[in-house]
């Protein structure tokens, strides 16, 4: 089953390090918090997710 590499557009470290993944319907997450610019945290975890897959 293929699996796609879910990035921000500026990340880090794009060469060893990866948000996660997206492996048929299952998304695989690393250790991230989808955090406010202003360092707070989301009320709602849709709209954390989307921060940290880059989605937003």
């Amino acid at each position: 089953m293929p699996r796609t590499r879910l990035q921000r557009s500026a990340p880090l470290d794009p060469i060893r390090y990866s948000h996660g993944f997206r492996v048929g319907n299952t998304v695989y997450l690393a250790g991230a918090l989808g955090s406010e610019a202003d360092g707070s945290m989301p009320p709602d975890i849709r709209i954390e997710i989307e921060g940290i897959a880059g989605l937003d």
